[in-house]
């Protein structure tokens, strides 16, 4: 005997009509839509407190950079003499040079190890701080200079340390001589050319050619302005403000003949702009000072 089923549920296999199909999309796109409102927010939010943190790291690292570098501003450096034909002095200001866009230092050290030195016998010199000894490695050549009148000590002489001798002696190829009652300063070179006075540029330019001055660059020069080394340092910087201290107390916005410290004010701008997609222009401004160290001169 064949079994016979019912066919009650023959309606429920039914498939959507397009108005129901219509309803649930229209469902869909408002609750997406908003969760979208609550979500774009969020994000550029976050998008913005990344680009601001970012910048203010940049910032933060180029202000560094400068402050070491303005201490070492003057060393072993004749202050009263006019370098490459410009204005003398540590720190200073040629009649090309833009306000609140750049400035300009005068200095030895660049990249360069150095040791103040206790006393000078034959090939072996001492070193005032024994951990000074580790700026000279085996192989590294040296010259030898004088604080006071910022000459070198051996008009020319480049030496090579042979060999550390003890925690804060080395022993010098050609050795100098002796000269006990100087306090004379090594300073580590690469070259022939490398202990010669350099010049450092800090300027805002414009890199992207959109009028707008964008970005920090720090260059190393000769003395006359040539030949230079350009590292950008810090991008969404639109300006620098500068305030020089002399070395009588005086604030100028332009360097003094003698400048004891130096006042630096770092702007930095990011925003739709700068094409980062950001509603609103954000401007963040770090400040900070350097004192002019010039351990080795004697007139500051």
């Amino acid at each position: 005997m064949q079994r016979r089923y019912p066919l009650s549920g023959k309606r429920s296999c039914r498939g959507m009509t397009l108005v129901e199909i219509l309803m649930v999309l229209a469902i869909f796109a408002i609750v997406m839509m908003a969760v979208m409102s609550l979500y774009i927010p969020v994000l550029q939010s976050s998008q913005s407190q990344s680009q601001v943190a970012d910048m203010q790291s940049n910032l933060r690292l180029a202000m560094e950079r400068m402050t070491t570098d303005i201490q070492t501003a003057g060393f072993l450096v004749d202050q009263t003499e006019e370098y490459g034909g410009f204005t003398a002095g540590a720190v200073y200001w040629p009649d090309t040079a833009t306000a609140n866009s750049e400035f300009y230092l005068r200095t030895r050290l660049v990249g360069s190890g150095y040791a103040r030195l206790l006393s000078v016998s034959g090939e072996v010199v001492t070193l005032a701080d024994e951990s000074m000894s580790e700026n000279f490695p085996v192989g590294t050549s040296v010259r030898l200079f004088s604080p006071t009148s910022c000459e070198e000590h051996d008009s020319g002489g480049v030496y090579t340390v042979e060999a550390v001798v003890g925690s804060d002696e080395l022993r010098l190829s050609d050795g100098p001589g002796n000269d006990d009652t100087a306090s004379l300063v090594l300073v580590r070179i690469g070259s022939s050319t490398d202990a010669r006075p350099r010049v450092i540029q800090y300027v805002v330019e414009d890199t992207d050619g959109d009028g707008e001055k964008d970005t920090l660059i720090r260059r190393i020069l000769d003395q006359d302005h040539t030949n230079p080394k350009t590292q950008y340092l810090a991008r969404n910087v639109s300006e620098m403000q500068l305030l020089y201290l002399s070395s009588t107390g005086g604030l100028s916005s332009t360097p003094p003949g003698q400048v004891k410290e130096i006042s630096i004010s770092l702007i930095g701008k990011t925003g739709p702009e700068n094409g980062q997609g950001l509603l609103t222009e954000k401007t963040r401004v770090l400040k900070s000072s350097a004192e002019l160290r010039n351990v080795f001169v004697s007139d500051i």
